[in-house]
């Protein structure tokens, strides 16, 4: 019963990231960069906060104080991993470029690949230790509730681990589209809501933990988990529809490139054939007024050989007569 008890926490903690892992991030060796990296960021926010709690002796005892203070180190290291994947994503895509691979990351596919990093962190660090006290002659219950204590902490675990990744979509693609120039009004601040919703749901999250039972605090966790579900799939419609309209508007813009530089083209064609036409005017202008001038010149030959002939007759009258 133990061995079978330990597989069905297993199952159900590791098996909602395990299925994103080999659906999406397995394929791609990318994708496993980020995602170790964002369980990196994950485990560092964990110490960082682990560091803090041990220096201030009284949050020792203050439960509240080290969930919020946890809180802010993951949302802080949550943001330095946007930018720095950030700032690594032209040159991931370079490198993509010189080994010949066409595909490049796709952006959706690389917040959810750290998001997941993000949740297997969690879910190793929060529930790996629990998971092995689960093999054992004997089960955990308390009178407050009906279930085993080990399944409703892999139920958390697979909560949180599912919040994780979403926290950390939501947060890249929003503020992905924030930052975009092109986006002014309306548009823009709507990402900043879907921001706020995330942050403002993981301090909610973090602090249903403290709520003394199960079962109101784990129906809270999952209704708040799908409305998160439906956030995302509308973040990420949203997203790719204006992919949808920076392509069209570059492809009108080409087109009308195109179609400028055609116009030019005929212009300039039609700008040449009347220089020749005026060239070719003006030649026979010209050769027609020569014509005329030879035409007159001969005219004018004529007219004194005639006048010679003349002279030439009125002296021989006047030698005959003498």
């Amino acid at each position: 019963m133990t061995i079978s008890r330990f597989l069905g926490c297993l199952l159900i903690s590791y098996s909602p990231l395990i299925a994103l892992f080999l659906k999406f991030i397995l394929k791609d060796s990318k994708l496993l960069i980020i995602s170790l990296s964002g369980a990196f960021f994950w485990m560092l926010s964990i110490f960082l906060s682990s560091i803090l709690w041990f220096v201030v002796s009284p949050w020792k005892k203050e439960h509240i104080w080290t969930i919020i203070v946890s809180f802010i180190f993951q949302e802080v290291v949550r943001f330095l991993c946007f930018k720095l994947w950030n700032k690594l994503e032209t040159s991931i895509n370079l490198l993509s470029r010189i080994n010949k691979q066409k595909r490049k990351i796709n952006y959706i596919l690389g917040s959810i690949a750290c998001g997941v990093g993000f949740g297997f962190g969690y879910v190793l660090v929060m529930h790996t230790g629990v998971l092995t006290n689960v093999i054992g002659p004997a089960d955990l219950y308390t009178t407050k509730c009906n279930m085993s204590l080990f399944v409703l902490n892999s139920f958390y675990a697979q909560a949180f681990g599912l919040l994780n990744v979403i926290w950390t979509s939501i947060m890249f693609l929003s503020i992905r589209n924030y930052t975009k120039k092109k986006l002014k009004g309306k548009p823009k601040r709507k990402y900043l809501v879907y921001l706020f919703v995330s942050i403002i749901s993981h301090l909610v999250e973090s602090l249903i933990l403290l709520v003394n039972s199960c079962t109101a605090s784990l129906l809270v966790l999952y209704l708040i988990l799908a409305g998160l579900i439906i956030l995302l799939v509308k973040l990420i419609v949203d997203t790719m529809n204006e992919k949808k309209n920076e392509y069209n508007l570059l492809k009108q813009n080409q087109e009308s490139s195109s179609n400028e530089d055609k116009n030019e083209n005929f212009s300039q064609e039609i700008n040449f054939l009347d220089d020749n036409k005026s060239e070719e005017n003006e030649k026979n202008k010209t050769d027609i007024l020569n014509f005329e001038d030879e035409d007159e010149d001969e005219d004018d030959d004529e007219d004194d050989e005639i006048e010679k002939n003349d002279d030439l007759d009125e002296e021989e009258e006047e030698e005959e007569v003498n």
